[in-house]
């Protein structure tokens, strides 16, 4: 009840903004004015299951193995993950080559400064499942920003860093990149600056998009404190630079892909993919971003189509669709460039 709510004075807000922009944008519109209330508040168990299916399967492995020796890590994914997690059984299944008890392994070095920091156990699971993702990508010990950022992303930590943004992970936010770096040393500015797009996403899903609309080239995301972002797609998609670790907000105007050249951060951009409006996506310049945005709270995956599937419009990128329950593509697209 509380969430329908929610929704229809969304909604009432989003209809009450339209009617009152310029009688000229209103008019631009041509009847193409739409609008989507949406929820993009995750449960704790949402979250912690996201950041482990977010995870490749080398990376599971070396997660599901360096917690088992965390009683308190256990009975975390048990309670939100897999009731029937055992780690005794576990361990006796696996091969054990990548967690060592060694205290320079770079997973021992994060759990235990993450241990004591005194982060909550949903944190620490997190961070863990950033570091393993990390550990099981990187060749040599190094990963480029991009791909670093990329495995982030994949395990949706900014949603859980997002509760606990203002009462732990920001007052220790110089400690928790600290132990980072000093866990993955041979690239410790790309650690950094990866962590930092990480920050920029939390912050952002503090204050959660609850709609999104479209008038004429104008996109509006409205915000759960009632603030509005306004978005002019203004750019054709080719004209402008994308980012190798951003996202836009992208929309198909009179047949022609848009872009607003102003990037926003990945909790709106799932906000946006979750509005599923057929005229108004999101843009990146990397498929792995894409994919990430594509496949958080998304159970039954994703379709991909090539450029070719719109060779009558050159300007249109490859993109993206979330699966509907029964294998259909949803509505809203993701476009990506590389």
């Amino acid at each position: 009840m509380k969430k329908t709510l929610k929704r229809v004075l969304c909604l009432v807000s989003i209809l009450a903004f339209l009617l009152s922009l310029p009688s000229t944008a209103y008019a631009a519109a041509n009847n193409s004015d739409v609008s989507a209330s949406i929820d993009c508040s995750f449960s704790e168990e949402e979250n912690a299951k996201a950041v482990f299916e977010g995870l490749s399967p080398e990376a599971k492995q070396i997660f599901l193995e360096h917690i088992s020796y965390d009683p308190a890590l256990v009975q975390f994914h048990r309670e939100y993950v897999d009731a029937t997690f055992s780690p005794e059984g576990f361990l006796a299944s696996c091969n054990t080559n990548n967690i060592t008890s060694n205290d320079n392994d770079p997973l021992t070095i994060v759990h235990n400064g993450l241990i004591a920091l005194g982060l909550s156990t949903a944190v620490v699971y997190a961070f863990e499942g950033i570091a393993s993702g990390i550990v099981a990508a990187a060749v040599d010990g190094f990963l480029p920003v991009g791909d670093i950022y990329a495995t982030i992303v994949a395990t949706y930590a900014a949603a859980t860093l997002a509760l606990y943004w203002t009462t732990e992970v920001a007052p220790n936010w110089d400690g928790i990149v600290a132990v980072f770096q000093s866990a993955f040393s041979a690239m410790r500015a790309n650690i950094a600056e990866a962590l930092g797009l990480l920050a920029d996403d939390a912050r952002g899903m503090t204050n959660p998009a609850q709609s999104v609309a479209i008038s004429g080239d104008l996109v509006i995301v409205q915000r759960s404190d009632g603030t509005i972002d306004r978005l002019r797609v203004n750019t054709r998609v080719e004209n402008c630079y994308l980012e190798d670790n951003k996202y836009y907000v992208a929309a198909f105007i009179n047949r022609v892909l848009m872009v607003c050249p102003i990037n926003i951060d990945f909790g709106t951009a799932v906000a946006i993919k979750e509005a599923n409006l057929s005229t108004v996506g999101v843009a990146t310049y990397h498929h792995m971003l894409a994919q990430s945005v594509v496949t958080v709270n998304n159970p039954n995956g994703f379709i991909y189509h090539s450029n070719e599937s719109h060779s009558g419009n050159p300007n249109y990128l490859p993109h993206y669709h979330p699966r509907n329950p029964n294998g259909t593509p949803k509505s809203v697209h993701i476009w990506f460039a590389f």
